[in-house]
């Protein structure tokens, strides 16, 4: 494929290549043209046949013209054309011009076939290649033994070892014959989370003085499985940063704006009076847009999250719009998530932090993150995220 691709830029290169310096080329042509004429004068002049020439001897001496003693025939006489006169002017010029054009068209056939040729020569060097590789995956002996050994067992092994086989289905290769070929299914026998958290390190916290007086919502492994399953991998190893607290900070809206507004990826986790705890990840900085802070904004990679007994679920961006982010300052709100049926939010802080409200939206297809659809809010944190530190 890859030969066939590069075929085709350098095919489409020479038509555009011929096309575009067409102009160009005719000029020339022109111009070669009224060279090569001047270089039949000659040879016009004396196959004219309106036209007489004279032969002159070389000179006028008569012994000149002898035969040298050395040389087996006479010098051959000079053919000079007869002087150019209005008469024949005419019949000269044409003959000039004719035997030019002939030549110029000609020489661009030629091209033209040379061109054909060379294209032709390429693409059957690309065709046996091709069947080179072919030659080379068929004669593969891995695939062939795989091939080999399935057609030479037998109806009644099969039958006799389909116990056995579906116990180990899970770790051998199902094979299955279509014309010339072999698919081959390979089945995995991890999640690709499972293998990703043995990847991810243990996240680690920025230490901070009054941890005991403030300790955080979420605990250790919690906060390993919102490495693993909310965060995108460009900052699942970086170093947590608490910046803000509503416990240790307050629940000042604008002064929670002033802590975070500098970082572009944060973290919101959410503890209700009823001891409900979920939030959402944001990738984009939190900052009015547009007038009052009226309009949607944010990324891809944003998701919203809840702890179901004692692990996280996530909520990862659908696709099916773009109201991820809402920073509504003449309201005191943020929010995650729109678009749904009933227009809720997915998720929306307000008051100073001190209610909220959860729904389905079709931002991030989310169930509401608690069962009331509108809670109290005993305790709120924020986490940035340190990037480059491990």
């Amino acid at each position: 494929m890859a030969n066939n691709e590069r075929f085709g830029d350098d095919e489409d290169w020479n038509n555009s290549h011929w096309t575009s310096d067409a102009s160009q080329r005719e000029e020339d042509e022109y111009h070669d043209a009224l060279a090569s004429a001047a270089a039949l004068v000659g040879e016009n002049v004396l196959d004219s046949p309106s036209r007489t020439c004279r032969v002159f001897p070389l000179s006028n001496n008569p012994s000149l013209n002898a035969p040298d003693l050395n040389e087996s025939r006479p010098v051959p006489p000079r053919v000079i054309p007869p002087p150019l006169t209005p008469e024949n002017a005419n019949a000269l010029s044409v003959g000039i011009m004719a035997q030019g054009f002939a030549w110029v068209r000609k020489q661009r056939e030629g091209r033209k076939r040379m061109y054909l040729r060379n294209q032709a020569e390429r693409q059957l060097q690309i065709l046996k290649e091709a069947q080179r590789e072919s030659q080379k995956t068929d004669n593969n002996s891995v695939f062939s033994n795989i091939l080999y050994s399935f057609s030479q067992k037998s109806e009644s092994d099969r039958k006799s070892t389909c116990d056995e086989e579906e116990d180990e289905d899970e770790n051998r290769q199902k094979l299955s014959i279509s014309g010339d070929g072999v698919t081959v299914e390979l089945s995995l026998q991890a999640d690709r989370a499972d293998l990703d958290a043995e990847f991810i390190p243990p996240v680690r916290v920025e230490p901070e003085d009054d941890l005991e007086s403030n300790p955080y919502i979420l605990s250790s492994v919690q906060m390993q499985q919102i490495a693993v399953h909310v965060l995108p991998r460009s900052i699942a190893y970086c170093r947590w940063k608490r910046l803000y607290s509503l416990a240790r900070d307050g629940d000042d809206f604008d002064m929670c704006l002033r802590y975070i507004k500098d970082d572009s990826k944060t973290l919101l986790i959410v503890r209700t009076t009823k001891g409900d705890v979920f939030g959402g990840y944001a990738d984009a900085t939190w900052e009015p847009h547009g007038h009052g802070g009226t309009n949607f904004f944010g990324g891809s990679t944003a998701c919203l999250f809840k702890v179901v007994d004692g692990n996280i679920r996530p909520y990862k961006w659908t696709g099916a719009n773009r109201y991820v982010q809402l920073c509504d300052t003449s309201h005191k709100r943020i929010a995650f998530g729109g678009g749904g049926e009933d227009g809720a939010f997915g998720l929306c802080l307000q008051e100073d932090f001190q209610v909220g409200s959860t729904g389905h939206c079709a931002t991030f297809d989310n169930e509401p993150l608690c069962e009331d659809g509108n809670f109290y809010i005993v305790d709120l944190e924020v986490f940035g995220f340190l990037v480059g530190q491990f």
